[in-house]
C-alpha cells in the first residue's frame, strides 16, 4: 500500500517524542470510577480530530528484499503497545498516540480502561468514532504516530455585555442605547464645531440627539448576559470569565462608579460622545479674543437650559460682571425651537493701529481685463496708463497711527496688534502739489496732465507718454490724459484716446479707433472699420477705406481712396501722379478741398464738398426745431385764453382775477421772447454760412477728372470732361470753374 505524503521525522525528533510519550505514561492517574462507562454502548460527541506525526523510516539498502506483507497471524503474534494518552490544552483535550501496529491491536475495553486509569470522565468520544478514526492507521506499514482525539471537555461561555442603557429618561427601560449612542456622536461633531468656531459659533442645525445633563445625574450603564461554565477532560470546572467588549471611556465632566456599574455626569452641560469617550461640553463659550460671552441653545432633546444654571456657569468662569436674570429667562423661554446662539455679553475691542502707508487714488499696473455684459473678457482693456487731470489729488500718505486697549469680558484689558514697520514719505518732483496737515497725513495733487509715476519712494507726472512697439494685447487699450507717442501702430481691436497729441510712427490698422482731443501724426489710416478723430490738425501720408474726421486742416501726403474724409477747416492734398490726390470716396471740408489730382481715369470718381460745417449746420436745426415748438405752443396757448396781441397777453398776465389764466399768460411771454432770440440766433448762422459757402473752393493743380461731382452747398455740379489747373466755386448759385491763375 502506498505510503501517505507526509513530511518525516528526524531521530532526535523521534527520540525526543518517545521521551514525551514516557513521560505523559508515567503521571499519576487520578482514581475516580467511570460510571456505567462499558454498559452505555457510545457516547455522543462531535466528529473525530485527528493530528498526526508522521515518522518515515530509513531507506531500505537496495540489496534487500521488497517489503513483505505479514500474515494475519504473524500480526497477532507482535508483542502488545501500550496505550499512551496525552491530556492537553489545560485538561479540555485527551489523545492517543498510537501507530499502525496499536491501531490493529485496539480494544474498545482497553482503551475505556486507560482513560479510567488516566481519570478522564467528560467528553469521552464513542466507541464508533474512534474506529472510525483508527481505520486509515491500520492500513499502514510504517511506524508513524499519530494523535487521535478521545475525549473533549466542554468549553466555557464567557459572559458577554448585551448593550448600554441610558439612565437619564424618565422611564429608565434600559433599552439598547446604541442608536441614541450614534445620533450623539453625530450631534457631537457638529457641536463642537459650533463651539469652537471663530470669532464666535454660527448657528446650524444640529442632528437631533443632544442631552443637557446636570451635575450627580446617572447617564449610562451596561446591561450583561451571565456566562456558562466549562468542563475538562478530568470534570473540573472552567471559569466561563468576564465580558472582553470594549468599555466606553470618561472624559471631562463624566466618570465610572464601578460598584454601581453606572457613568455619572460631574458638571453641567451638554453630554458628548466621540472616539467612544463620554464627556460634557459646556454651553457657556468665550471667544478666543475674550471678547463675547456666548450661550450656544443646541435645542437639546432632554434637558432645559435655566437661568440660574447658566448664571451659576459664568459665575465659575470668573466673570463678575452681572446679567440680567429676567432679561435671560425671557430670551430663553421665547426660543426659536432650533439651534441658536445668544450674546450675553460683549467686551470692548481694541482699537487697532495702522502703519504708515501711501494710497494711491488710482490703481498703478494691468488688470487683468475687463468682462463685458455677455460674460466674457475683453483682454484688450487692461488699463495699463491711467492719467491724471491737472489739480487731481493723486496720493495721501497716511502715517502710523497707535491703537488702543479694549477691556475683555472678564474685564482685563485687551492689548492692540503693534502694527509693522511703514512705508516712507513720498518725495515729490515739480509736478506734484504737497498739502501736510497737523495730524502728520499728506497729500499729493497734480500741477500736469499725464500719468502718475511712482517708485523707489519717488512720485511725479509725467505729462506724456511713450509706447515703445504697437498698441496691442501688451499694452491694452490707451486712454490718457495728455500727449502720447507710440513707435509702432494700433492694431486692428484696439482703441487709443488721449486728451492732447498723438504721433504714431505706424499705421492705424483696420478695425483700430483713434480719438485725439488734439492734433495727430500718422503713417497711414487703413480699413473700412477704423474710425479716427482728431480735435484738431490731422496729418497722415495716406487714407484709405476709412472714416476720419478732424477738426482743423487735414493734410495728406499721399493719397484718399475710398474714404469718407471731414474736415472743419480745409483739406490739402499734396500727392502727385497717378497715385496721388483724391482718387476716390467722400471728401468734406468747411472751406477748401486743394488737390493735385481730383478722380481718376479707372476708379469711382469722388464726391468734393466745400461751404460744408457740420457743427453749424446741427446749430441750425437745432434751432429750427426750437422755432417750431415755440410756435406749436404759442397757438394752443393763444386759443385757450383767446387773446392774440402782445398787448392782450402783457393785461391778462397782470389780472389778478385768475392765477390759472394770468400764470399761462406768463408762459406764453417767456415763449414769446424765446422764440425771438431763437429767431435772431438763426439769422446769424444762416448769414455765416452764406459768407462760409461764398468763401469755399475745390482747387486742382493737376488734373479734374471727368464724373468728379463737386458741392459747393447746395449747388452740384458733375464734371463731364477732363480739366487741367483749375478751380470751382460758387458763382450766382452755381458751381463755375476758373482757371487757375
Amino acid at each position: 500500500m502506498a505510503k501517505p505524503d507526509r513530511p518525516p521525522l528526524t531521530k532526535d525528533e523521534l527520540k525526543s517524542l518517545d521521551d514525551f510519550l514516557s513521560d505523559q505514561h508515567t503521571e499519576d492517574a487520578v482514581g475516580i470510577d467511570l460510571p456505567n462507562l462499558r454498559s452505555s454502548g457510545r457516547f455522543v460527541q462531535p466528529a473525530i480530530e485527528i493530528e498526526e506525526e508522521i515518522i518515515e523510516p530509513e531507506e531500505i539498502p537496495e540489496e534487500e528484499p521488497e517489503n513483505i506483507i505479514e500474515s494475519q497471524e504473524a500480526v497477532e503474534e507482535e508483542a502488545e503497545e501500550e496505550i499512551f494518552l496525552v491530556v492537553a490544552e489545560a485538561d479540555r483535550v485527551a489523545e492517543w498516540a498510537v501507530s499502525p501496529r496499536g491501531a490493529r491491536q485496539y480494544s474498545w475495553e482497553k482503551l475505556t480502561a486507560k482513560l479510567t486509569e488516566r481519570g478522564i470522565f467528560h467528553g469521552i468520544r464513542s466507541q464508533e468514532e474512534i474506529e472510525s478514526g483508527l481505520y486509515p492507521l491500520k492500513q499502514l506499514e510504517t511506524d508513524t504516530i499519530t494523535k487521535v482525539v478521545v475525549a473533549r471537555g466542554t468549553p466555557a461561555i464567557p459572559a458577554a455585555r448585551q448593550h448600554y442603557a441610558f439612565l437619564i429618561s424618565e422611564r429608565k427601560t434600559k433599552q439598547d442605547a446604541s442608536g441614541r449612542l450614534a445620533k450623539l456622536a453625530l450631534a457631537t461633531d457638529v457641536l463642537e464645531k459650533c463651539i469652537s468656531h471663530k470669532p464666535m459659533p454660527t448657528t446650524r442645525e444640529l442632528p437631533p440627539g443632544t442631552m443637557l445633563v446636570a451635575s450627580g445625574m446617572d447617564i449610562l450603564t451596561s446591561v450583561e448576559q451571565e456566562g456558562r461554565p466549562g468542563k475538562t477532560v478530568l470534570r473540573s470546572a472552567i471559569a466561563p470569565g468576564r465580558a472582553t467588549q470594549e468599555d466606553i471611556g470618561c472624559g471631562p465632566g463624566v466618570v465610572y462608579h464601578a460598584d454601581r456599574n453606572v457613568y455619572v455626569a460631574t458638571e453641567w452641560g451638554y453630554l458628548a460622545f466621540q472616539d467612544n469617550t463620554l464627556k460634557v461640553v459646556s454651553p457657556i463659550v468665550v471667544t478666543e479674543d475674550e471678547l463675547n460671552l456666548l450661550l450656544f441653545d443646541a435645542n437639546p432633546v432632554f434637558g432645559k437650559l435655566s437661568a440660574s444654571d447658566i448664571l451659576e456657569a459664568v459665575k465659575k468662569l470668573g466673570i463678575s460682571n452681572k446679567i440680567p436674570e429676567k432679561g435671560l429667562e425671557t430670551a430663553l423661554k421665547n426660543g426659536p425651537g432650533k439651534p441658536r446662539v445668544l450674546r450675553l455679553m460683549r467686551g470692548k475691542a481694541p482699537v487697532e493701529g495702522s502703519s504708515a502707508k501711501v494710497e494711491l487714488q488710482m490703481a498703478l499696473g494691468h488688470i487683468p481685463g475687463r468682462i463685458k455684459d455677455d460674460g466674457s473678457i475683453d483682454f484688450r482693456d487692461i488699463n495699463h496708463t491711467p492719467s491724471i487731470s491737472e489739480g487731481e489729488l493723486v496720493a495721501v500718505f497716511r502715517p502710523t497711527r497707535e491703537g488702543a486697549s479694549g477691556t475683555s469680558v472678564f474685564g482685563g484689558a485687551v492689548a492692540p496688534q503693534v502694527p509693522p514697520d511703514g512705508e516712507p514719505i513720498p518725495k515729490p518732483d515739480e509736478t506734484i502739489r504737497v498739502e501736510a496737515s497737523d495730524d502728520g497725513e499728506i497729500k499729493y495733487y497734480s500741477q500736469a496732465s499725464g500719468t502718475l509715476t511712482f517708485a523707489d519712494g519717488k512720485i511725479s507726472i509725467a505729462p506724456e507718454l511713450k509706447i515703445t512697439g504697437d498698441v496691442d494685447y501688451a499694452t491694452g487699450n490707451i486712454d490718457f490724459r495728455g500727449n502720447v507717442t507710440v513707435t509702432g501702430a494700433v492694431l486692428g481691436g484696439f482703441s487709443l484716446k488721449c486728451t492732447g497729441n498723438l504721433a504714431l510712427s505706424g499705421l492705424v490698422e483696420n478695425g483700430a479707433q483713434v480719438i485725439v482731443e488734439g492734433s495727430m501724426v500718422c503713417r497711414g489710416i487703413l480699413g473700412k472699420e477704423t474710425v479716427v478723430k482728431a480735435g484738431e490738425d490731422l496729418t497722415a501720408q495716406f487714407i484709405q477705406d476709412a472714416r476720419v474726421t478732424c477738426g482743423s486742416k487735414l493734410t495728406i501726403g499721399g493719397y484718399i481712396l475710398n474714404a469718407k474724409v471731414q474736415s472743419g477747416n480745409e483739406i490739402e492734398i499734396l500727392g502727385k501722379g497717378t497715385k496721388g490726390g483724391a482718387l476716390g470716396g467722400q471728401i468734406f471740408a468747411k472751406t477748401r478741398v486743394r488737390s493735385s489730382t481730383l478722380g481718376n481715369m479707372h476708379g469711382a470718381s469722388p464726391k468734393i464738398a466745400v461751404g460744408v460745417d457740420t457743427l453749424l449746420d446741427g446749430k441750425i436745426a437745432k434751432c429750427k426745431a426750437g422755432i417750431a415748438v415755440c410756435s406749436e405752443n404759442h397757438t394752443k396757448l393763444t386759443q385757450y385764453l383767446n387773446v392774440y396781441t402782445p398787448a392782450e397777453i402783457q393785461t391778462l398776465a397782470k389780472s389778478k382775477e385768475n392765477d390759472l389764466e394770468s400764470g399761462i399768460a406768463l408762459k406764453l411771454m417767456a415763449l414769446m421772447e424765446r422764440k425771438k432770440i431763437l429767431e435772431e440766433q438763426l439769422q446769424n448762422m444762416t448769414e455765416l454760412k452764406e459768407g462760409i459757402l461764398l468763401g469755399s473752393s475745390v482747387e486742382v493743380t493737376g488734373t479734374l477728372f471727368e464724373e468728379t461731382e463737386i458741392f459747393i452747398g447746395a449747388a452740384h455740379a458733375r464734371i463731364h470732361a477732363d480739366y487741367p489747373a483749375v478751380k470751382a466755386v460758387l458763382h450766382q448759385g452755381v458751381v463755375s470753374l476758373k482757371k487757375l491763375g
